[in-house]
């Protein structure tokens, strides 16, 4: 039996304990927490140390002793985790008991499809979070819920989670058919240039890995499928050739490289076929390389100097002269002029089908002779060779041969060679005529070694088996029947 003071002491206890499970039992929550509600959680071991403070208290109105219970472990629910709570029971009917139960969920938990973790106090945990050595991210705007397999931004910065949530550090993560590199920071995105395992890549500003032709501060670059971008090297892209240099950009101009030089275009592409920097004429090969000496380009012939400058004008390689069409920017410019005569600065050329315009040479262009002097001018007119007297058609330079020809009051005659003799006796067209020591041809009676013949005074060929003007007879040979 108690006493009446006694039992209003027991009394009073017992409100006490009543008021502190009513608090902590307000706090359970079986839906999906928000990050307000997780914080607000009461940790199990405060309550615990407070309820146990009241009990000492009351126990010091009353002495009786009080047992606290072990704490009973919970089974694992299916739904979102309930926070611990300080259960009030009474082990006997007079005196009451504390009871802390344990965390009802601890790692990750399913929910609907996605996952959310609780921590080892069983509070369910936001944001970056290391776990198991791994970083995750659990997304504190849709319920704690795991990114994975996309990209996502926290705090201003993009991060990446592969389809496992794992947010990786420092490593490649493909979302979709796009390439993402990690950095340090939770998996931060990176962009820029980077270099990894030592090849260069471009990752753009939403950090996707760059492939093919890109430009980046007005220049150009190409990655290949794997996103590796070479310095100093030729690469292939759409059918182009593309030289980069030291920090993997397009070259653009003149380059060098083994010895040979390349034109780039303004895109970089490896330049073939006719090019005009702006100063001069080039052809580069169908390989790249810059041609120098002669190039023979759609059945024409071209020649390049050393620099790879087109030659046009008069050139002279190799000890012979060429002419090659100096029009330059017009139709033809810089062509090899061969089998032809041709003009240039007043006087009259020639050139060989080899293109050779020889000094003091002979040339054949279309069945006819010419004859060129010392500075590869066409002669005209009179002209020795060897010992020979020729002569020249003195409005086209064209040699005579095999013809009469009048100049200056006389006439003459060149053979078949062109050759006009002095002193002798040429045939032509079955006729005979005989020329003087200055290569004219003779009129009238004419002695020949101890014979004389009669030369027609307006054909100038010799008469046969017939009586001249002036009454004498020659026989069938020409000669005078004495």
């Amino acid at each position: 039996m108690y006493s009446q003071d006694a039992h209003l002491a027991r009394m009073g206890r017992m409100v006490a304990c009543a008021s502190v499970s009513a608090v902590l039992a307000a706090s359970v929550f079986t839906a999906l927490p928000s990050v307000a509600r997780a914080e607000e959680a009461v940790e199990p071991e405060a309550v615990t140390e407070e309820v146990v403070a009241d009990v000492d208290e009351a126990e010091a109105i009353e002495e009786e002793a009080v047992e606290v219970a072990e704490p009973e472990v919970a089974a694992e629910p299916e739904a979102a985790p309930v926070a611990e709570e300080v259960v009030l029971s009474a082990a006997a009917e007079e005196e009451p008991v504390l009871v802390a139960a344990a965390p009802s969920n601890v790692g990750w938990v399913e929910v609907s499809g996605n996952w959310i973790y609780y921590n080892a106090n069983g509070v369910q945990v936001y944001g970056f979070q290391q776990i198991n050595n791994k970083w995750y991210y659990l997304d504190p705007d849709n319920y704690g819920f795991m990114v994975a397999g996309k990209v996502f931004e926290a705090g201003g910065i993009r991060f990446v989670a592969d389809s496992d949530g794992v947010c990786p550090i420092n490593k490649w993560v493909k979302i979709g058919s796009d390439w993402y590199f990690t950095g340090s920071n939770h998996g931060n995105v990176c962009t820029g240039w980077i270099k990894v395992d030592g090849k260069n890549y471009y990752m753009a500003n939403d950090g996707i890995m760059k492939t093919g032709q890109f430009s980046v501060s007005g220049k150009n670059y190409i990655a290949d499928e794997y996103g590796v971008c070479k310095p100093n090297a030729w690469v292939k892209y759409a059918g182009f050739w593309y030289l980069t240099d030291a920090n993997c950009a397009c070259r653009t101009g003149w380059a060098q490289d083994n010895g040979k030089w390349y034109y780039l275009r303004e895109g970089g592409d490896m330049a073939t076929g006719w090019v005009n920097d702006g100063k001069n004429i080039y052809y580069m090969s169908e390989y790249g390389p810059m041609c120098t000496g002669w190039k023979q380009i759609e059945g024409e012939w071209y020649y390049f100097k050393d620099s790879g400058a087109m030659a046009t004008g008069w050139q002279q390689v190799n000890g012979l002269w060429y002419y090659l069409n100096p029009n330059e920017g017009l139709v033809g410019s810089g062509k090899m002029v061969s089998g032809q005569v041709f003009s240039d600065g007043g006087h009259e050329y020639v050139a060989k089908s080899s293109g050779e315009c020889p000094m003091n040479g002979w040339v054949q262009v279309d069945g006819s002779w010419y004859r060129t002097d010392g500075s590869c001018v066409i002669r005209t007119g009179w002209y020795q060779v060897d010992g020979v007297w020729y002569f020249s058609n003195p409005m086209n330079g064209k040699m005579f041969e095999s013809v009469l020809f009048s100049y200056q009051g006389k006439t003459y005659i060149a053979t078949a060679s062109g050759a006009c003799p002095a002193n002798t006796w040429v045939k032509l067209s079955g006729y005979w005529y005989y020329t003087d020591d200055s290569c004219a041809l003779r009129s009238g009676w004419v002695q020949y070694k101890n014979d004389w013949y009669y030369m027609d005074k307006d054909s100038f060929y010799m008469l046969t088996d017939t009586t001249t003007p002036d009454g004498y007879k020659v026989d069938k040979d020409g000669k005078w029947v004495k």
